[in-house]
């Protein structure tokens, strides 16, 4: 470590809050256009990265990490007939294609790789016939998409340019005269300062500019999220307006017919989301039963009918309607499961999957004889295999190399505070046993109804291959367990997810295989405030913390970025009863200033349009500055880069490898 950090002035604010009177000493570094607080932060950097590359491991392990990245990396394609679209990335790209695959013949759509700046293809859709593909395009990672049309009968993109289609959902008219699609307003739309808000559907005629479209649905609420689907004739228009991650209502209109709007309904409240077969309506929901169902539902009389009833100990994660058949995606102790059923529910038939596998998703069509599913697990990156029908398995399509691991996967139960009990994944060289000292490395998420599932990762396929332990914690706030699980994490019970991953750190060392000496906690994102809870509340347990694009000031969160989106899941510090549990666990809010708090790499973008980085930033000169504080912390801020999506196998590469040479300066001699 260098003599001394980038100096950082205390400039206090102070305020009561219902009762409670708060003193934030580093406010002023929440503006981040401000030429002080960029140059704060380029100093910061600056620090970190000469602190860590001038580490003689850093060489080694980024070499390491960019081969492992530089396999042959594919999505989950779009398929409309005998066309399927694509993102690939081929060994030594920067950035993946956007493909057009039919008849064996590929056609690139757009190569982010031929941009002066960095940019990438965040989200794709094609048109029934698979003449038109949909595709958003955004610069630094910002997921500001411009959304952009290639007609692949003519051969190239149209004049259609809409900005602000960030998240964009598309549904093509299948008579080709446009789409219906979602965007956020642009100046003008609504009040100023809200334009990160609002989202809405409009319909898009071909050949019209965007100023034209016409506004379709906009919801009350500013902070609903809307999609679009339409039936297979195209005469029934769907919208699934998500109000968070806990609630959503389900629009119908007979666009052939210019019907009224109609409310699926009356149900309990929860999460549905619409699928179509022909004109056949049928719903993805937990509105009825935490585990999730398939209903159907009579648009004429309003009723429903369940079609895949909930299975004791499985959720149903997702659903797809493929060749006459509904194949079932479960869940099952954070492991897949795949089934599939004729449309009335009945004939059952499971298919067989690998060991310890993740289906990342299911593509393909009602009619169609393709049929796509993607697989991936710890210890391999994502394949893409093809399902051969009825009664019939999966045959590999597209494969990544064969990594020869010799990882050894085991499920592990802790028991938390309140008695709970919580899976998670050990992941150890094959022939490891407990030692006592064995460098460990733990994560989790832990929120937003995400389940922590088994997923290829090029940093912990290298960690475990140097003798390395890592733990992926199944922690209340996700969807393993369904939805009473994801519930049992949010609002005034997001303490349970701190219990629950403290549960699981002490678990593994109490087994014996390491001690708090040889351990780090990772998370990102709501990830982050994950690990920035524990530091501040059980810094005992852990050597060192590596948080990425994290929470960290939970009383001022929600007036930044989009972050309002969230309040359904944390709260509103503007509620006193919000903002009471918000204080009692914000961790900006629980340093306490005489502990020497765990050495701390704190990672966040500067063009974070999700998390903004003023969460880094006055975290990392808190502690910093704390009189007691020994162990180092350090603040790296990714300048040309946002939340993650986006960014270069460059940028991932370096940012990893002073990430890892970071945690093995502490547990790895």
């Amino acid at each position: 470590m260098l003599a001394r950090y980038p100096i950082t002035v205390a400039r206090p604010v102070h305020e009561e809050r219902f009762g409670h009177h708060l003193v934030d000493p580093y406010r002023w570094l929440e503006e981040g256009t401000s030429g002080e607080v960029q140059e704060w932060a380029r100093q910061q950097h600056t620090y970190t990265i000469e602190c860590l590359r001038g580490d003689s491991r850093w060489g080694t392990i980024r070499n390491r990490l960019r081969q492992l990245r530089n396999l042959r990396d594919i999505t989950i394609p779009k398929v409309a007939g005998t066309s399927q679209v694509y993102l690939l990335r081929e060994p030594q790209q920067n950035q993946a294609v956007l493909y057009l695959e039919q008849n064996n013949r590929r056609m690139v759509l757009y190569d982010p790789n031929l941009a002066s700046e960095p940019e990438a293809v965040d989200w794709y859709e094609v048109s029934p016939r698979g003449r038109y593909v949909a595709f958003g395009v955004s610069q630094h990672g910002n997921e500001w998409s411009t959304l952009q049309v290639f007609d692949t009968l003519q051969g190239h993109c149209t004049d259609d340019r809409i900005p602000r289609a960030r998240y964009s959902s598309v549904a093509f008219d299948p008579d080709g005269k446009g789409f219906y699609y979602t965007r956020y307003p642009v100046p003008g739309e609504v009040p100023k300062g809200e334009e990160d808000y609002h989202s809405s559907v409009f319909w898009h005629a071909f050949g019209t500019p965007y100023s034209h479209d016409v506004l379709i649905l906009r919801d009350s609420d500013r902070r609903s999220m809307p999609s679009v689907s339409l039936s297979d004739t195209g005469r029934f228009l769907a919208v699934q307006i998500s109000h968070g991650w806990v609630e959503d209502d389900v629009l119908i209109k007979d666009v052939a017919h210019n019907g009224p709007w109609q409310k699926v309904g009356p149900m309990p409240p929860g999460v549905a989301s619409p699928y179509w077969v022909g004109d056949r309506l049928f719903l993805h929901t937990n509105r009825q039963n935490s585990s999730w169902e398939l209903l159907e539902v009579d648009l004429e009389k309003g009723s429903w009918q369940s079609v895949i009833p909930p299975h004791p100990g499985r959720i149903l994660h997702d659903i797809g309607f493929f060749q006459h058949r509904i194949m079932a995606h479960y869940i099952e102790i954070a492991v897949s499961r795949l089934e599939t059923f004729a449309l009335d529910g009945t004939d059952r038939v499971p298919i067989d999957l690998p060991d310890f596998s993740q289906v990342t998703g299911m593509a393909g069509t009602w009619e169609g004889d393709l049929t796509v599913i993607g697989l991936t697990g710890f210890d391999r990156p994502q394949g893409l295999y093809r399902w051969q029908g009825q009664g019939g398995g999966l045959m590999p399509m597209n494969l990544a190399s064969d990594l020869n691991s010799t990882m050894r996967i085991r499920q592990q139960w802790a028991t938390s505070k309140d008695g709970t009990r919580i899976p998670y994944f050990l992941l150890t060289p094959n022939n490891a046993e407990p030692t006592g000292t064995m460098p460990l490395v733990v994560t989790g998420y832990g929120g937003f109804n995400i389940a922590n599932l088994p997923a290829y990762s090029p940093s912990i396929v290298r960690w475990v291959e140097e003798g390395g332990i890592y733990v992926v914690s199944n922690l209340r706030g996700g969807s393993e367990f369904g939805e009473t699980w994801h519930q049992a994490g949010m609002l005034e019970r997001k303490q349970t997810v701190f219990d629950d991953f403290a549960a699981v750190v002490a678990d593994v060392q109490q087994r014996g295989w390491t001690d708090p000496e040889h351990t780090v906690i990772t998370g990102r994102s709501n990830g982050g405030l994950l690990v920035g809870a524990l530091l501040t509340q059980k810094p005992e347990l852990v050597k060192g913390v590596v948080c990425g694009v994290p929470l960290l000031d939970m009383i001022r969160y929600p007036y930044f970025q989009i972050a309002d989106l969230w309040t359904h899941e944390y709260g509103t510090p503007d509620r006193q009863p919000d903002f009471e549990w918000l204080l009692q666990y914000s961790p900006y809010h629980n340093v306490r200033p005489t502990i020497d708090y765990p050495a701390t790499l704190f990672f966040t973008s500067a063009e974070d349009s999700r998390v903004d980085p003023l969460h880094a930033r006055k975290m990392a000169a808190l502690l910093q500055n704390l009189p007691g504080q020994l162990q180092p912390i350090y603040l790296r801020v990714e300048p040309q880069a946002g939340h993650g999506v986006g960014k270069t196998v460059e940028q991932w590469v370096t940012e990893e490898a002073d990430i890892w040479t970071f945690t093995e300066q502490l547990i790895k001699s």
